[in-house]
């Protein structure tokens, strides 16, 4: 039986603006049924890196918030560190990132914090049997909440090409200490670039997983020289879709995901700027399988006509990705994710 996907087009109807549809998508697709009274809710979003200015907005969380209320449910909003030494390297400066771009309990009715902590560390070790990944550090913020509901912005990406909700979950639900192992191969040798970095496996701050690079380096410096050689964009993919896996544990039921298809960009919202939409928006997809979820957000971004003007080479081209993403295949991650259970790519679609 296909998985059930609910769209809402961006424009204005007689069921109200997006606000409106937001509230209706919440329902129809069944997230109601998923929280129950006194559920710590998890609103896992991306706030945006600064200067970037196409990140979910606010106004949005707000109404997923609302209704999580009327549930009685227990919402807060949260994202977790990035690598580098930006503002969002610790959770001081993140959140106040998160704060210039309007996510604060005040606006939005509902606490605002790091699931990762301050700076990065803070974990719980998931065991799962994937083909490269057999411990994931889920953020502890994630991991102890009842409910997960994922709002992502769907953005292109170079690691899946588009950014949807497993690549959004996967990647961003491990802790900033242990998100190179999704990405880059693993090394023993400890960065010496500075000499304040130099500390052993057993510090207090290493990361949970073997042969990591010292997190003090990881926190200290921006050199990516020193996490090893990339993976292959396919090896990523399948380690981003494990560890979405890992953050599923024990929520198959109690986990909803929103893809927002709204200013996508040819960059990811951890970029500090926002270039040209390569498409027009489109509108909000939901489901509660986010194989689907994701399968019928890139069909919707393959329907669309390219926007001149952009960084499409040639925006008549049927194959937008291709331009952009050269040599990475988007369907490769929702195949291996179909594999671990995740989800299913046969959907219906439901348009409200």
């Amino acid at each position: 039986m296909p998985a059930e996907v609910y769209f809402a087009q961006r424009r204005a109807t007689s069921g109200g603006g997006l606000l409106d549809k937001i509230e209706q998508l919440f329902e129809t697709a069944g997230f109601s049924q998923a929280i129950a009274e006194g559920d710590l809710v998890a609103i896992k979003t991306c706030f945006g890196e600064r200067g970037n200015t196409t990140h979910v907005r606010p106004e949005i969380l707000k109404r997923i918030i609302r209704k999580t209320r009327q549930r009685r449910g227990v919402p807060f909003v949260t994202d977790t560190g990035a690598l580098g030494i930006g503002p969002r390297s610790n959770a001081a400066t993140h959140l106040m990132t998160a704060t210039e771009h309007g996510f604060t309990e005040a606006t939005l009715g509902a606490p605002v914090m790091m699931a990762d902590g301050l700076m990065g560390h803070d974990h719980v070790p998931v065991r799962i049997a994937g083909r490269h990944l057999d411990t994931v550090p889920i953020a502890s913020a994630l991991w102890g909440s009842q409910v997960l509901i994922v709002v992502n912005h769907v953005t292109v990406t170079p690691v899946t090409a588009l950014s949807g909700a497993i690549h959004h979950l996967g990647l961003l639900s491990v802790t900033r200490a242990g998100r190179p192992f999704l990405t880059h191969a693993t090394v023993s040798e400890r960065c010496a670039a500075c000499g304040s970095c130099l500390v052993g496996a057993s510090a207090p701050h290493a990361p949970i997983l073997l042969e990591a690079p010292s997190q003090a380096c990881l926190n200290c410096c921006d050199d990516d020289a020193q996490l090893g050689a990339p993976l292959s964009p396919s090896e990523q993919q399948e380690r981003i879709a494990e560890a979405c896996l890992a953050a599923l544990q024990g929520k198959a039921q109690k986990a909803c995901f929103f893809n927002i298809m709204l200013d996508v960009t040819p960059e990811g919202d951890d970029a500090p700027f926002s270039d040209a939409p390569v498409i027009a928006d489109v509108g909000v997809l939901a489901s509660r399988d986010p194989v689907a979820l994701d399968q019928a957000t890139l069909d919707f971004f393959s329907m669309q006509a390219g926007l001149p003007g952009t960084r499409l080479s040639d925006p008549n081209a049927p194959d937008k990705l291709a331009q952009l993403t050269p040599g990475v295949d988007p369907t490769h991650l929702l195949a291996y994710a179909e594999t671990l259970g995740l989800g299913r790519r046969d959907y219906e679609l439901l348009i409200i």
